[in-house]
């Protein structure tokens, strides 16, 4: 009985020791952030044809994985700029302004302007 206990003790304190850390959390609150705003305000054709359950857990194992800020914007470009072309992820603590310029189309005069309006859930 005595043996019982222990075993199930340990098997209790690995399964909440197993648990996801603060940094773990804080990526993935990342992730679903970034992902509302694409899959609901995003214009674009390649967002609106997404599979947007399975891109959710695809992506959330990705995030998961991250190790550190670096990582965790390398992985949110590679996943969202397919999707959404416009996205890009850098860090604000860095110095370096980020290149807009792929926004600018190259030949201005024949650019026609369009939006999406977010009529809201279903």
């Amino acid at each position: 009985m005595k043996r019982l206990i222990i075993t199930l003790l340990a098997l209790l304190i690995y399964c909440f020791g197993n648990g996801q850390t603060s940094l773990e959390l804080s990526n993935l609150q990342t992730f679903a952030k970034v992902y509302g705003y694409v899959k609901y305000f995003h214009p674009s054709d390649e967002a609106a044809a997404v599979d947007w359950d399975k891109f959710a857990i695809y992506g959330a194992k990705e995030i998961a994985g991250c190790q550190n800020d670096k990582e965790l914007l390398t992985t949110l470009n590679r996943l969202f700029v397919p999707i959404a072309p416009a996205a890009r992820f850098y860090h604000t603590s860095e110095n370096d302004t980020p290149d807009l310029s792929f926004l600018t189309p190259n030949n201005k005069e024949d650019y026609q302007l369009t939006f999406w309006q977010h009529q809201g859930v279903s």
